[in-house]
């Protein structure tokens, strides 16, 4: 497709083109170019630049466009000129250049430049209006100023329009994006805009350690549409590089007709600090997988689910996803991963399947029912923390189809912050249809406390038993609201169950659960049982047997209530059965003040019985401090283990008065290592306790000290061995807490190859302070004296005027390892004179053993003095007469002297010499031995006599008119003549300077004519032409009609503009003329105007033909809700006043029925707004207000608690006076479950009014009712039904007594009499007491309860004593004979009997005799006597153990083993006991066998043995385990060698083998590998040390031509017969390891492309490779080359004997960076020197001098050079 810019240029091509060919004949005019492209900028080398081809038109027809460079090449960096060239068919040509700069550094980077963009048209629309995310640019020094064609929101014409971005910084350097919009016919009438689905949330990630991008990858979002089909634009595909800063990434979705949304988030890359960290994040929640349905006839449902939670030792954390919750899945499994990244790049990851299940049409509308739903729920955050796990029931629904599945907004056991947070399960059967249960967590912030105890349920109810009423299965249940109490004062509840709550038939649980701030929790559980009523007659009550009186009791410290308990009332009935409610349980928390408890019970029938008592409670408080000292953390004093501590004693007080406290331990006491408890304690008068405790804490921080460090040692290999054995005298340690543990990586002594090895000692003391003590233990090769500093070839220059030269140089120093030193000889010294030439200088070093070292240096002496010539002659000039052609010159020849010797002097002519007409040069050329030359030149010119010459002669001119004229002025410079002879020529001409010039092309001659008539004529050409365009005027501005509604066009009238040229009449013409009819949209008008020269302008305006629309609301307030004004049935509304849009310049007018800010009627009210436009359209639109009533009403006059009487079964009518009710809507009804002047049984009633207003707020109010019965007196105080008591000692029965009891009456005092007083004495058995009560009426309560006196006194038995027999040998029983034992009771009967009688016979060992007496009570004694038979016998072990198994003592190769004191005993007494180990010796690794042997009297022994195993279970120790490695390569093909130290370890066995899976020196790929060292010792326990090693490809690299020179490759003089690619690989791998190991080896890459050069005449090894470094701009090539230098060694030896040259090692140009050589090539020499190669024919330091090549006569005699 064209675009608009494209056609209006087509349009004034064609009529210029048409113009022109009518009115010129003859085509002068060169083509015109049009758009010539402005400078380009690109950011890197090399890349491709892109711009907008240029154009090209001629007057006379085809143009041909050609260009050294076309849109899309690849350029270098620096600066390159396109030229465009337009070439018409008359080869008139036009050119067009423009500049394209390419740019390391500090060019702007454009990033998130638009793909191409379809859009459609909407029906009847002539244009379409396009949205993108703008592109931008970045620059890292400057701003950057952004210019476009086009931007979002524009519009566009149907077909292609390309659109540019130019981004252009303060320096001129500039960026460039380009794309496409291509606008497509309308397809159908859509104007509804997709709808992302999913989007994700801005993104978090870590580029690795060591870079700055990282790959980012998310769930690709998702929209829709109605008409089913979506294209979608990005500016980032997942899984892209993203940098380190903020990226915004936009998708955007498009429908047929062109209609677009817009998804944008952003991508934040943070750069990883390096951090020694390994340990991983850990995710605390990760849901569970989850199944969905997706709805009846789809494939895909949106699931939700709680965000994955993780924590890190680093506090900090980042995470990505594959998946967002409530992101589309469609049918089947699909894994979610959820990724955790700490700062230091350390991952978790969190996996789970969403399993989306298709639903298979069903015909069921029935939804799911929840059975169960969690009500709202309150956790505690832990200390410090934010967040919580919680969890609860899961809830439970059921459905007719047997089947169903849920989902959830979170899982039980999720994580929840702080705050109130919906929780949403949904319950969906298999047709689709769903239930939801809804309730919230609201987590709570736990302000610091420390505070480990648990709260304490002070009151919990006892299980529960209810009746439901008569022909129902239900009922409500109430009870006391259990209580908790907490130190913090502080508990909050959660309970499946309030009181009240309705329970069904059947045993339900009831849970409540305490919680203090800190999260500590407390259950208390019971059970709430309901029985059905079964229908029985039945009108008499229960009788209570039992009811407690008041009760008094104290609350505890800084409560205001406490727990309280009493004995449970008790009643009867004649029913057999009997329930119970009551107001409080015992043992229910009271508050402070009087409380009544009221017990009912009922019947199955429902009649009910009343006990009512008070429970008063008062505060009690105990002893309190404000100064209760802080726990101290103390370090032991210096040397000590000990240390002292003060403090300043609590005061404590109390309301009955101060209390001086008691202490475990004073201040200044001495405490040892470790805590101590320092309680203090105030008693007062009340038994209350006051406490007050702190900790002293005494750490050891003073480090083991290590004495004898040993300095570091060296040792020599002998002769032909690579190793030597290194001895040196260990360190001690000492400590102030214990001695410390020693130990070291190496025992003295060791034997170490060559090389350097540290050696470590660790001394560390129980609490775990450790020093150190590093030494090296260097063994060296035996060598030959070595020279240091040895000097580099010399070049100088010979002195000025002199054939030679002095020449210094500093001695070089010799290094050997024995004394004594060296003998040092040379043939030449410093400040010697050296003559012109090479001079080889020899040092010779030998050492005392013979041995020879020999090195040499060259000193070149330079002749660069040039010879001189004197006397050199001038320039000649002789004339020949006309028609002569050569004439004869003299001259005296010129001298030449030079420093050196006599020089030569040649010529190319010498004097006389013929000369033909012409200029000659004539040179002299002097040369010295050393090639310095010097010339001598002069010009010979023979000159004949010639006609004049024109000298500067005007060239063809092409001027523009001037201004507003068809004319110009035209200037040039007049030419001049040269000439022979005097006087000078005539010059003569048709134009001057300064004349009127027409259009087209006018002849200038010139002509000049010399004294002898000769004539010289010349000529130019003077060309004018008209660029200067016409110019339109009074262009109109852009035009909009609006069309009534129905219509579809309007004809448009307008002023056409006028137009004027500087040549003629202007031709004006145009695409639409006035008037003109046009339809609905928008048409731009184009008028162009053409001069005959083809020069244009052209005019635009748009015609923009609209329907006129009625007015339309914008932001229009939608449902507003508000809550009633307290006490009033209004309420206050208001919203913001919505906007009109409209048609025309006249806003419309609005009215409303009401204003924001109104007060509305409680209810609903619709709130109307009416716009009307100037054109009478009328637009009318409402909303709802809602007035919410939540405001419950006031109940007054609540009767307090009524009491009346009624005979015994019968009713008694109360009355009393009723509450009245007020409520603010004006309207409330007040109910109740009994009216005044109701008949009431005789019992307890509660009596409630209830309020309700018509919104269904209530408010209740209930009173006590109580119906006493008109009874006989009542007794109390009675002693308990059976009276039992136990005999007084020694005595046949026992004095009773027992409280008085009381009676009451509601007549009358009554009079009491008993059968039996308190205190008479009672024989033992059962007597029974009877207690009358008889009241003035003569009714009678009458008690009878029983007096049980018990003889619980024992018969006293004596005469038990043991009796001893002997077997003799050979027997095996023994009669044996004693007294039997006698027995006397209290009650004077008693029976004693036996189970053997004197006489009988024993066998050996002890028998015990049982004597048993009984009394009359069946009281009993007991004795034995034992009857001993005994015979000679071996020892008996009691507590022989078994095998023992211990593990070593911490730090230790042994154990200390104890067990309990082995026992063995004899009948004769206790033997002698020996053993070869006692308890508590100490045992090596391994079994021991322990004996122990017994002897007795007789010489009779027996054996004890068991074994003690000691196993070694402790690991070895890991000393110095490295950190992770990062290091640079080039690319993935190279490999790099890393260093590190040797880990060292240590074990209680002393013996340990350390394994690993790599050494240090080895190659490493790219990526990180890991390093795994392994430390076993001899028990097989081990021990790890991981690390890891990196090796990363920087994004650039900054890469240097380098060179170093080796004069030693593998410890040898370098010689022709070495190995020239075994050296080049073994060098380029140690300059590898060892640019890795300098103090720039963090920047450094890698080194390749090395080439090993060998010049055996010098002994020299050059090497040319290339240097890679990671770009810094602070790394000079100067800092790169110190770094080498500095951290090379004096002998400037590698690992593998190399040895480098001294100040050798060169980084890129050096001195030749900046091009000093004039010409030639430039060389570096050494740091700060350079060298100039000259080409043939220059010489000199900077090739600056011409040499004469003619001086040899290279063309021979007869031809001039």
């Amino acid at each position: 497709m064209m675009q608009n810019n494209d056609i209006k240029l087509l349009f004034l091509i064609l009529v210029a083109s048409l113009l022109l060919k009518t009115v010129h004949l003859q085509d002068t005019t060169p083509p015109v170019i049009f758009n010539c492209p402005l400078n380009n900028f690109v950011s890197s080398s090399p890349n491709k630049a892109f711009w907008a081809e240029p154009t090209a038109f001629d007057n006379g027809g085809s143009v041909t466009l050609t260009s050294n460079r076309i849109s899309g090449s690849y350029f270098n960096e620096g600066q390159t000129q396109v030229i465009y060239i337009a070439t018409d068919e008359q080869g008139l040509q036009t050119d067009c250049s423009f500049t394209v700069s390419v740019s390391v550094t500090g060019i702007p980077v454009v990033s998130n430049c638009p793909s191409s963009i379809t859009a459609n048209l909407a029906t009847g629309a002539t244009t379409a209006t396009v949205s993108w995310f703008p592109p931008f640019a970045t620059d890292p020094d400057v701003p950057v100023v952004r210019s476009s064609n086009k931007e979002p929101n524009d519009e566009f014409p149907v077909g292609d329009t390309t659109v540019t971005y130019t981004f252009v910084d303060s320096t001129g350097l500039g960026g460039f994006c380009e794309f496409t919009v291509t606008v497509q016919d309308a397809v159908d009438s859509d104007s509804t805009a997709p709808s992302f689905t999913y989007c994700p949330n801005d993104i978090t990630a870590y580029a690795a350690e060591g870079t700055t991008s990282t790959s980012v990858s998310w769930t690709t979002p998702e929209a829709t549409d109605d008409s089913g089909t979506i294209s979608y634009t990005r500016t980032h595909e997942p899984g892209a590089i993203f940098t380190v800063g903020a990226t915004p990434v936009l998708y955007t979705a498009y429908d047929p007709t062109g209609n677009s949304a817009m998804c944008l988030f952003t991508v934040t890359v943070l750069e990883i600090i390096p951090i020694e960290d390994s340990t991983s994040p850990t995710f605390t929640y990760c849901p569970t997988d989850i199944t969905a349905y997706a709805p009846e006839g789809t494939t895909s449902t949106s699931v939700f689910w709680t965000t994955p939670e993780a924590t890190d030792d680093s506090g900090t954390i980042s995470y990505t996803r594959t998946h967002e919750s409530g992101a589309i899945f469609t049918a089947g499994a699909t894994p979610v991963l959820y990724t955790a990244y700490d700062p230091a790049g350390n991952s978790a990851m969190c996996l789970f399947t969403v399993t989306v299940i298709e639903i298979t049409p069903i015909e069921d509308s029935t939804s799911p029912t929840f059975t169960y739903c969690p009500n709202d729920i309150t956790a505690y955050a832990p200390e410090g923390t934010t967040s919580t796990s919680v969890s609860w029931t899961i809830p439970e629904a059921t459905d007719d189809s047997g089947t169903i599945s849920y989902t959830r907004t979170h899982e039980s056991g999720a994580i929840f912050t702080v705050g109130a947070t919906p929780v949403l399960y949904t319950a969906y059967d298999p047709a689709g249809n769903s239930a939801s249960c809804l309730f919230t967590v609201t987590v709570i912030e736990v302000t610091p406390i420390v505070d480990s105890t648990a709260p304490s349920f002070t009151y919990c109810p006892t299980d529960i038993t209810a009746y439901a009423p008569e022909g129902t299965t239900s009922t409500s249940v109430f009870w006391t609201t259990p209580e908790a109490i907490d130190d913090s004062n502080s508990v909050s509840y959660t309970r499946t169950h309030e009181s009240g709550a309705i329970f069904s038939v059947g045993a339900t649980p009831v849970l409540y659960t305490a919680y203090d701030p800190t999260g500590n929790s407390a259950s208390c559980l019971f059970t709430v049982t309901v029985l059905e009523t079964i229908p029985i007659v039945d009108s008499t009550s229960p009788t209570f047997t039992y009811c407690p009186n008041d009760i008094t009791a104290y609350a505890p410290e800084g409560t205001t209530s406490t727990s309280v308990s009493w004995t449970t009332p008790e009643a009867t009935d004649d029913s057999g059965t009997i329930s119970y409610t009551r107001t409080h349980e015992s043992g229910a928390i009271f508050t402070v003040g009087a409380t009544p408890v009221l017990y009912t019970a009922y019947d199955p029938t429902g009649n009910s019985a009343s006990c009512l008592f008070t429970v008063t409670v008062i505060v009690n408080q105990r002893p309190v401090t404000s100064n209760c000292p802080s726990s101290q953390t103390l370090s032991a004093d210096t040397g000590l283990t000990t240390t002292t501590a003060t403090w300043t004693e609590p005061t404590f007080s109390d309301e009955l008065g101060n209390i001086v406290p008691t202490t475990n331990i004073q201040p200044g006491a001495t405490f040892p290592l470790g805590t101590t408890v320092i309680s203090y304690t105030a008693t007062d008068l009340t038994g209350l306790e006051g406490l007050c405790t702190f900790e002293i804490i005494v750490q050891d921080t003073e480090k083991p000290q290590i004495s004898n460090c040993p300095s570091d040692v060296t040792s020599m290999a002998a002769s032909g061995t690579t190793s030597a054995t290194v001895t040196w005298t260990a360190p001690t340690a000492t400590d102030n807490d214990a001695v410390a543990s020693l130990v070291s990586n190496y025992n003295s002594p060791s034997t170490f190859p060559i090389g350097v090895r540290n050696i470590v000692y660790v001394a560390s003391d129980p609490s775990g302070n450790f020093r150190q003590c590093i030494f090296k233990a260097t063994v060296t090769e035996t060598q030959l004296p070595v020279f240091v500093n040895f000097p580099t070839d010399q070049t100088v220059n010979a002195a000025t005027g002199q054939a030679t030269a002095v020449v210094t140089w500093a001695e070089p120093s010799v290094t050997y390892p024995f004394q004594p030193a060296p003998i040092v000889t040379s043939n030449y010294e410093p400040g010697d004179v050296f003559p012109i030439g090479i001079t080889t200088v020899t040092y010779r070093a030998e050492d005392s053993l013979g041995g020879v070292t020999t090195d040499e240096f060259n000193v070149r002496v330079l002749d660069t003095q040039n010879p001189e010539i004197t006397s050199c002659p001038n320039d000649i000039t002789s004339f020949v007469a006309s028609g002569s052609s050569s004439t004869t010159v003299t001259w005296t020849a010129p001298t030449a002297t030079d420093n050196d010797a006599i020089t030569s002097l040649v010529s190319n002519y010498d004097s006389p010499a013929t000369f033909a007409v012409g200029g000659f040069s004539v040179v002299y050329v002097t040369t010295d031995p050393s090639g310095n030359t010097a010339e001598c030149s002069f010009q010979v010119t023979i000159i004949e006599t010639q006609a004049p010459t024109f000298v500067n002669f005007p060239a063809d001119q092409v001027v523009n008119t001037s201004p507003g004229q068809p004319t110009a002025i035209v200037t040039w410079t007049v030419p001049s003549v040269t000439y022979t002879f005097e006087p000078a020529p005539i010059v003569t001409s048709n134009y001057e300077p300064g004349d009127v010039f027409t259009l087209g092309a006018t002849t200038v001659t010139y002509r000049a004519e010399d004294s002898f008539g000769v004539v010289t004529t010349d000529e130019f050409i003077i060309r004018v032409i008209d660029e200067e365009n016409p110019q339109i005027i009074n262009c109109p501005s852009d035009i909009t009609v609006y069309v009534a509604p129905g219509l579809t066009s309007a004809t448009v009238t307008w002023t056409p503009p006028t137009a004027t040229d500087n040549d003629m009449i202007v031709s004006l013409i145009s695409n639409y003329n006035t008037p003109r009819e046009f339809q609905i949209g928008s048409k731009e008008v184009v008028y162009v105007a053409t001069d005959p020269a083809g020069n244009f302008d052209d005019c635009t305006f748009v015609i923009i033909v609209t329907e006129r629309q009625p007015p339309a609301f914008v932001n229009f307030p939608s449902v507003r809700l508000a809550n009633n004004s307290p006490g009033l049935g209004t309420g206050i509304v208001t919203w913001t006043e919505p906007t009109v849009s409209y048609s025309g310049n006249t806003a419309p007018t609005v009215v409303t029925s009401h204003q924001s800010g109104d007060t509305f009627p409680i209810g609903e009210t619709t709130v109307t707004y009416t716009a009307v436009d100037s054109y009478g359209l009328v637009t009318e639109q409402d909303f709802t207000v809602r007035i919410i009533d939540n405001e419950a009403p006031t109940i007054e006059n609540c009767p307090s608690p009524v009491s009346a009487y009624a005979p015994a079964n019968s009713v008694n009518t109360v009355t009393w006076t009723a509450p009245t009710a007020t409520d603010n809507s004006g309207s409330v009804n007040v109910i109740s479950n009994n009216d005044s002047g109701d008949e009431f049984p005789i019992g307890v009633h509660l009596v409630t009014y209830i309020a309700i207003d018509d919104y269904n707020n209530q408010v209740s109010c209930t009173f006590v009712l109580s119906v006493r019965e008109d009874t006989p007196p009542l007794l109390s105080n009675l002693p308990p039904s059976t009276h039992s008591v136990l005999n007084d000692p020694g005595q046949p029965g026992a004095v009773v007594t027992w409280d008085q009891p009381t009676a009451t009456d509601d007549r009358s005092v009554p009079t009491i009499t008993a059968s039996h007083e308190a205190g008479a004495m009672f024989p033992i058995g059962s007597t029974m007491v009877s207690i009358t009560a008889i009241d003035s009426q003569g009714l009678t309560d009458v008690y009878t309860f029983q007096v049980n006196v018990i003889d619980s006194e024992d018969p006293t038995i004596s005469g038990c004593d043991d009796v001893t027999v002997t077997a003799d040998p050979g027997q095996t029983t023994v009669r044996a004979y004693w007294t039997p034992p006698t027995a006397t009771d209290n009650s004077g009967e008693v029976t004693v009997t036996g189970n053997a009688s004197p006489g009988d016979e024993f066998s050996i060992g002890t028998t015990s005799i049982g004597y048993l007496a009984v009394d009359g009570f069946n009281n009993q004694a007991m004795c034995a006597v034992n009857i001993i038979v005994r015979e000679l016998g071996y020892p008996v072990f009691s507590n022989c153990p078994s095998a023992i198994f211990v593990e070593t003592d911490p730090g230790e190769d042994e154990a200390i083993v104890s067990w309990d004191t082995i026992i063995a005993t004899d009948e004769l007494g206790g033997p002698t006991v020996t053993s070869n180990y006692d308890s508590g010796s100490t045992f090596s690794v391994g079994t021991t066998t322990v004996i122990y042997n017994a002897i007795d009297s007789d010489g009779l022994s027996a054996t004890c043995s068991f074994d003690v195993s000691v196993s070694d279970l402790e690991d070895p120790v890991i000393i110095n385990c490295p950190s992770d490695i990062s290091l640079h390569i080039v690319d993935s093909s190279k490999s790099a060698r890393v260093w590190w130290m040797i880990p060292v370890a240590t074990d209680n066995l002393g013996d340990v083998e350390i394994s690993s899976t790599n050494t240090p020196g080895d190659s490493f790929p790219e990526g990180e590998s890991i390093v795994l060292y392994v430390a076993q010792d001899s028990a097989r326990n081990s021990v790890t040390c991981l690390f890891s090693v990196r090796l990363l490809i920087p994004l650039s690299t900054l890469s240097y031509n380098s060179s170093v020179s080796l004069d030693r490759i593998g410890g040898n003089t370098i010689s022709s017969n070495s190995d020239e690619d075994v050296l080049q690989e073994e060098v380029t791998s140690d300059l590898d390891t060892y640019l890795r190991s300098t103090t720039i080896g963090d920047k450094f890459v890698g080194v390749d492309d090395s080439i090993l050069a060998i010049s055996n005449s010098l002994g020299i090894a050059a090497v040319e490779f290339t240097l890679h470094m990671t770009q810094d701009s602070s790394y000079s090539t100067a800092r790169i080359e110190d770094a080498f230098d500095d951290d090379l060694s004096s002998s400037g030896a590698f690992t593998s004997g190399n040895r480098v040259v001294q100040s050798s090692f060169l980084v890129g140009p050096g001195e030749c960076g900046d091009d000093p050589c004039d010409r030639g090539t430039c060389e570096r020499v050494g740091r700060n020197d350079f060298y100039c190669s000259c080409p043939s024919g220059w010489s000199g330091f900077r090739c600056s001098n011409d040499e004469n090549e003619c001086e040899e006569d290279p063309c021979g005699e007869l031809s001039m050079c």
